[in-house]
């Protein structure tokens, strides 16, 4: 059992450690900070857990927030294209988002789900396929939901470093024998989220431009979906 505990704690320890400056060549000197805190189990954590938890939970609603207004885009678009399994797909996983409490697993599927969207959609639109007067419509409609739901996530880049930053020190403040299970439930999930967010925000941008190009090169009108896109580059 002291072994698993160890073995815990110290996954719990160096999962951070990559998110908050460390390298591989200081690990011994977070070794030897590991033993010292040994002597010192009444050291209390400089970050407030509780604090640490209300701003996982903010972030995680925010998050889903902005996500689901992606995925509803995706879906529409998915429709617009005849990626009819693709559209049930994203339907389903808007069950998840709209709850706005995401677990880890809930989470990395709608960072999976994501791409693979993406991915499928920028394949219909490279086929260059003339669109009828109502798939523009949809087209344009979703791509303005998409934008809005692109900016809203790159918005939250600061948001979830300093959540990365914030989870590193609190799990280096706390007694040595209580850093095995400092992460669990909804703390890992923001955790996991926060870890997310900057590759995801970079690859919504990215796609969300090719789709901006496409719908341009079809007629429809991308002015307000170019604007929020330009507010997504900002952050």
């Amino acid at each position: 059992m002291l072994k698993n505990n160890v073995s815990k704690m110290v996954v719990a320890s160096l999962a951070v450690l990559p998110l908050c400056g460390f390298s591989m060549g200081g690990l011994t000197d977070a070794a030897s900070s590991l033993a010292s805190s040994t002597t010192s189990e009444a050291q209390s954590a400089t970050v407030d857990v509780n604090a640490l938890s209300a701003q996982g939970a903010k972030l995680v609603a925010s998050y889903a927030l902005a996500m689901s207004g992606v995925t509803e885009a995706q879906s529409d678009l998915a429709k617009a294209f005849n990626l009819n399994d693709l559209a049930t797909e994203l339907d389903a996983q808007q069950t998840a988002l709209k709850s706005g409490n995401l677990t880890s697993d809930e989470a990395e599927k709608v960072v999976e789900l994501s791409e693979k969207a993406n991915n499928l959609l920028e394949e219909k639109m490279n086929e260059k396929t003339e669109l009828d007067a109502q798939a523009k419509e949809q087209v344009g409609s979703a791509l303005l939901k998409y934008s809005a739901g692109t900016a809203g996530t790159a918005m939250l880049i600061k948001s979830a470093k300093d959540m990365v930053t914030d989870t590193g020190s609190y799990i280096a403040a706390l007694p040595w024998s209580q850093k095995a299970n400092a992460l669990s439930g909804d703390l890992t999930a923001a955790l996991n989220i926060a870890k997310e967010i900057p590759s995801l925000s970079a690859n919504l941008i990215s796609t969300g431009n090719s789709f901006v190009k496409y719908a341009t090169s079809q007629g429809i009108d991308v002015s307000g979906a170019e604007k929020e896109m330009s507010k997504a580059a900002g952050f």
